[in-house]
């Protein structure tokens, strides 16, 4: 009947990340024309670690700044000419050019990518079949990290993870939690994690935080599109989407074997207390009945 206790446990998907990180993110997408750094190099804040180029853009900045030379001459002319309106006219023209030429600097300076802070770089999550949009589909395109040799070269369109410094070498673990199991899971609470690069034995950690504002996004590891279990859309910038909402949740890890590297994907278990067998039908009805919405 609906009066036996039934034992409960609620899980989430998780991914490894150093703790205290800074995630190296590629603002101006560009050719990987050269990597300074590689994983496990101490680096110092403003040190360059990358540099791309993006021809294009390159170009719209010499265009512009042609513009600029010939419309402050445009200026000059009017100014001599006494044509007051000529030479309003002139000088709206070339704040506008000068406006357009600091913004495309700014996105050329963006191509050279600096450190964030002092730290020790640590590669991105590993990722395969990299999407790219379709103006980028004839550029090469990169499997695993953006910091391996065959990769050199590549396209980095925005959002690309390119690397993070951490100031220390701890990691945690970054949980995904379904909206459905988010008052499940509660702070301090251990939960058992089983991490999918070591099928054997399980780790423990205690739940140190949990956000209060779902997520929008899913970290590339744990989306369906790269082998994980979640199910995202791409969006037009390539982040991907999650199709539901979700909340994140973190467990600091202890020592760490060296086998394990950031990106590494795994499933969080937590116990719960008993529940009768009509909590427990109620629960999966509200869920089978938002699937099916």
């Amino acid at each position: 009947g609906f009066t036996v206790p039934l034992p409960l446990y609620v899980e989430a998907p998780f991914t490894v990340e150093p703790q205290k990180a800074e995630h190296v993110l590629v603002t101006t997408p560009g050719r990987l024309l050269e990597l300074r750094v590689q994983p496990g190099q101490r680096v110092k804040k403003g040190e360059v670690l990358a540099q791309l180029e993006n021809f294009p853009i390159q170009d719209e900045f010499d265009k512009l700044r042609v513009a600029v030379q010939i419309q402050q001459l445009e200026v000059e002319t009017q100014k001599k000419l006494d044509n007051q309106a000529g030479e309003e006219f002139a000088r709206t023209m070339l704040a506008s050019l000068k406006k357009r030429l600091a913004q495309t600097g700014e996105k050329l300076g963006k191509l050279t990518i600096t450190a964030p802070c002092d730290g020790i770089v640590i590669a991105p999550p590993q990722v395969s079949g990299q999407p790219t949009n379709t103006h980028e589909s004839a550029l090469p395109r990169w499997n695993g990290t953006p910091l391996e040799q065959r990769n050199h070269g590549c396209w980095l369109g925005t959002q690309s993870h390119l690397l993070s410094v951490t100031p220390d070498t701890k990691y945690q673990a970054v949980l995904i939690i379904d909206q459905h199991d988010r008052d499940d899971f509660q702070i301090n609470r251990e939960v058992a994690l089983k991490l999918e690069s070591q099928p054997v034995g399980v780790r423990t950690g205690r739940i140190q935080e949990i956000s209060d504002r779902h997520l929008d996004s899913a970290p590339a590891p744990l989306s369906n599109k790269f082998g994980g279990e979640l199910p995202t859309i791409t969006d037009p910038k390539g982040n991907e989407r999650l199709d539901g909402s979700a909340y994140q949740a973190v467990v600091p890890l202890a020592a760490i074997p060296g086998t394990l590297k950031p990106g590494v994907r795994g499933l969080a278990r937590q116990s719960m207390p008993s529940r009768t067998a009509g909590e427990w039908a109620w629960r999966y009805l509200q869920r089978t009945l938002h699937f099916r919405m």
